[in-house]
């Protein structure tokens, strides 16, 4: 069954990102019209919107929970999830659960950043 899934994902992987590139190589891409990004801010909050999505995806294919079980001050007070019920896995897919603590470690070092940024004004700071 995993391996079947993990197939199907790989596969729709593939077909999207085909489609993707031939629409980027394509003559009909106006990169003249191509806006830059709003503000820092924007890019930060993107990374940040993918670090949670990639965190529930593991936690809830390692544990059965999502971040509000995990590490619910990340969250802070957000729309409840869905839910969902943990599987009965091989031990192999327990290490999906180090990918998810990983996302997790992501989105703490990533929050401390930005108050670092947010407390000083965002003017004249270094981010080592």
């Amino acid at each position: 069954m995993a391996l079947r899934t993990l197939s199907t994902a790989v596969f729709l992987t593939s077909v999207v990102l085909s489609v993707y590139m031939q629409r980027a190589s394509s003559s009909e891409v106006n990169v003249t019209k191509a806006q830059p990004p709003i503000s820092d801010q924007d890019l930060l909050e993107f990374v940040l919107n993918l670090e949670y999505l990639s965190a529930e995806y593991f936690l809830y294919g390692a544990n059965g929970r999502g971040l509000n079980a995990t590490a619910p001050q990340l969250t802070k007070g957000g729309p409840p999830p869905i839910g969902g019920r943990k599987a009965n896995l091989d031990p192999f897919f327990q290490d999906i659960s180090q990918f998810a603590l990983i996302n997790i470690g992501l989105l703490m070092y990533n929050f401390q950043v930005s108050a670092t940024i947010e407390s000083s004004g965002g003017e004249n700071c270094t981010i080592d």
